[in-house]
């Protein structure tokens, strides 16, 4: 039990310290004129060719805390595939499987390991344009369900809304999506987003650049018609750092921040309410692509690490 007390209070106090962190959104100097592009301009597209397959590896620490019912912590491991079915025109159609989830959760008095998760196989189909904006989602079955990481969780593909910047340069989007990775029915959101250009870098042995962002938005998703039996609407507060490969133009890595503030509605209790927060940090990386085009096959596995490239430079 001691064990699993500390293990919470070093999860929770990470995470406590994170959502701090998204109360420093990204600062825009105001007055000024457009920055005109130039010499440091950086382009973020996405790209795509059919065949192409994308895993993911994704890890998650998350704390919920719902009223009177104590804070739950839970450490989360998940692959993820992402298929290019065609590329048509500047239009991706790509279809989203989780392939394995597991997680441990800790409360007061207890540590549990789920092996397993019923969104699982759960195949979502979306057409996304080279900016990552929807044009079209679809769920491989109408069943309600949830994935692991609730109805809100980041989007693994953002949406981008403009390609060019200077560095720190900045841009503002505003936009209604369908969450549809994430639950069936689709949580829907309306989100703002404020975008800032990084710099160039190279990590896991590619050259990459990337990008910042801060998301706030306003969610809801009902499953009242459902067995589950509620209405859920969020508040959110996310950051994040997104690196993507400067030749395959597809994320190599993520790090999230998130905070989710919601409250519950549950249809078969006569519409009692339940407030509560989850706060949640997201890494994502890409772990491999398999391609009909060769130059864009790529493993993590097969790149050499920094000790050895030095050790053959010698």
């Amino acid at each position: 039990m001691m064990h699993t007390q500390r293990w919470m209070v070093v999860v929770c106090t990470a995470l406590l310290c994170t959502a701090a962190s998204l109360q420093a959104q990204i600062r825009v100097m105001p007055g000024g004129k457009k920055i005109v592009l130039g010499k440091d301009t950086l382009c973020f597209r996405y790209h795509f060719e059919a065949g192409d397959t994308l895993y993911y590896a994704v890890d998650s620490k998350d704390s919920v805390d719902i009223s009177r019912r104590g804070i739950l912590a839970k450490s989360r491991s998940e692959k993820l595939q992402i298929i290019c079915d065609s590329a048509i025109e500047g239009r991706y159609y790509l279809r989203m499987i989780t392939l394995r989830a597991s997680e441990y959760q800790a409360t007061e008095s207890d540590t549990v390991f789920r092996p397993g998760h019923p969104w699982v196989g759960r195949v979502v189909s979306i057409v996304i344009d080279s900016l990552g904006r929807r044009l079209a989602e679809s769920s491989s079955s109408a069943m309600a369900a949830m994935c692991p990481g609730g109805a809100f969780q980041p989007l693994r593909l953002p949406i981008l809304d403009s390609s060019c910047g200077r560095q720190n340069q900045s841009w503002l989007s505003e936009d209604t999506v369908n969450y549809a990775e994430n639950a069936v029915p689709f949580p829907r959101m309306h989100q703002q987003v404020l975008w800032r250009v990084g710099d160039r870098l190279d990590t896991l042995g590619r050259s990459a650049q990337w990008l910042m962002y801060s998301l706030t938005g306003f969610g809801t998703v009902d499953m009242s018609a459902s067995q589950i039996a509620m209405q859920s609407t969020s508040a959110i507060a996310e950051s994040g750092r997104l690196i993507i490969d400067r030749d395959l133009r597809v994320p190599l890595v993520a790090t999230i921040q998130h905070d989710n503030r919601f409250t519950i509605v549950s249809a078969a209790s006569s519409g009692s309410k339940t407030a509560g927060k989850h706060l949640m940090v997201v890494t994502m990386e890409l772990e491999r692509i398999t391609s009909p085009v060769p130059t864009r096959r790529w493993s993590r596995m097969a790149t050499p690490s920094r000790k050895s490239r030095k050790q053959r430079r010698s």
